[in-house]
């Protein structure tokens, strides 16, 4: 920009005007009615004409020039109906014209919130920069009012990641949110733009947003929150079956793409790949019977053998958390689990019906595969049940997975299995 100014004024001073708007003109083709408005037409003009370009050139010059220095065409107005008022007397009846629709561009930019550039890369995207940056400007403005009413109206349905909304009920925006947030985002703003296909992103990427439309959006992640305090701190760490750790390949689950779970499906003639993906429990029955497939179809098989592997080593524990690594592929394989809350065994029964197990112990349990990429790691959330069959051997069967923490806990919610806080858990 500086040096665009710098460029502009050089040539100005040298009175090189055609040579300045031509550079001018090039430099702001975002601007249609500007660069309609624009001609020259050389030397062989008469003197009425030569009159009339040198009027015309001076008005788009000066324009222009002094759009270098007004973002939003503020200053571009000003001097243009300056200028106006002084040429209306001398100026030609085409010239005028070209002079006025200059103008009504100029103030139809003025009254714009975004740059020419974010009104490019609105169109690239497919989005309003316009609408967007209002949606955003009465986020800002939620938060410069603490109202949390108005917050919530721009949420639709459960954030993929900050609190829920159901939490949200009652609450103030304090509850939420502590002063350093609110800050932030006063001090970054409303956005006019996309930041990429994940989204777009305001107050230093702790909002995200999407859309469904060119003029819809919805706050879709917030990053910064006090968290609901909703899980037992006095859970167990790690699941244990007769005396041995299990390891996170014991519970079965969608790997990334589905593929192993959509493989599954078609093995057991299931036209449905999504559902048995998100309700695994009620296609145990499909199993007719059989245990575990061993080898190297295990994946393929819902049910897994309640022992640990071998090739999965801990390597360390955190709040909770145990992380195991497995050097039998070409790269290591790091994955971790912790145990969320207690599943009573009649409810976990009850997701696995006219299965020939037994359930005597069930967790809600989030298992973590790294990716080694920029995903980083791969969360899945699930109930599981350990089952006694017909011949005494133990399997681990996953019965629900859900896409979001918050998900899981609607779920125990809405089945009254939320944990209570004023209790021990059954270790």
């Amino acid at each position: 920009m500086l040096d665009a100014q710098k460029k502009s004024l050089e040539l100005f001073q040298d009175k090189q005007f055609g040579a300045a708007n031509v550079y001018l003109e090039r430099t702001y083709t975002e601007c249609p009615k500007l660069s309609e408005a624009f001609y020259y037409k050389g030397d062989n003009r008469t003197s009425e004409q030569k009159r009339e370009d040198d009027i015309h050139i001076q008005f788009m010059h000066d324009l222009m020039r002094t759009r270098l220095y007004a973002e939003k065409y503020e200053g571009c107005l000003e001097i243009g109906e300056m200028l106006f008022d002084r040429s209306t007397k001398r100026v030609p009846r085409k010239t005028l014209d070209a002079m006025k629709s200059i103008l009504a561009t100029c103030r139809q930019r003025a009254s714009r919130n975004c740059s020419d550039n974010a009104i490019k890369k609105g169109l690239f995207w497919e989005v309003d920069p316009e609408t967007l940056y209002l949606f955003t400007q009465s986020i800002v403005d939620a938060f410069e009012k603490r109202d949390m009413a108005a917050f919530r109206s721009h949420i639709k349905g459960d954030l993929g990641n900050g609190p829920r909304n159901r939490y949200l009920d009652g609450k103030k925006l304090s509850d939420i949110f502590d002063e350093d947030f609110r800050d932030t985002v006063l001090e970054y703003g409303a956005t006019c733009y996309v930041h990429s296909w994940r989204g777009i992103a305001m107050s230093n990427s702790s909002i995200w947003i999407q859309w469904s439309s060119p003029k819809t959006f919805t706050i879709s992640g917030v990053w910064e929150s006090f968290p609901e305090k909703f899980y037992r701190d006095d859970m167990p760490t790690g699941w244990t079956v007769n005396g041995k750790l299990l390891t996170p390949d014991r519970f079965s689950r969608p790997d990334m793409a589905n593929e192993n779970y959509s493989s599954l499906a078609k093995k057991l003639s299931l036209k449905d790949s999504e559902a048995i993906a998100t309700t695994p429990g009620k296609f145990l029955t499909a199993m007719k019977g059989q245990t575990v497939i061993a080898g190297e179809y295990e994946n393929l098989s819902l049910l897994r053998r309640a022992t640990a592997n071998p090739e999965h080593k801990e390597k360390r524990r955190s709040n909770g958390v145990i992380h195991f690594e497995s050097n039998a592929e070409e790269y290591p394989i790091r994955s971790s689990y912790q145990i969320l809350a207690d599943i009573p065994t009649e409810f976990c029964q009850s997701l696995a019906l006219n299965f020939s197990g037994k359930c005597i112990q069930s967790y809600l349990v989030e298992t973590g595969d790294e990716t080694g990429g920029s995903m980083g790691t791969i969360v899945n959330i699930g109930i599981y049940g350990l089952f006694e069959m017909p011949d005494k051997s133990k399997v681990i069967a996953p019965l629900i997975h859900f896409t979001t923490d918050t998900a899981a806990r609607n779920y125990l919610e809405d089945n009254n299995l939320a944990p209570d806080l004023s209790k021990k858990a059954n270790n």
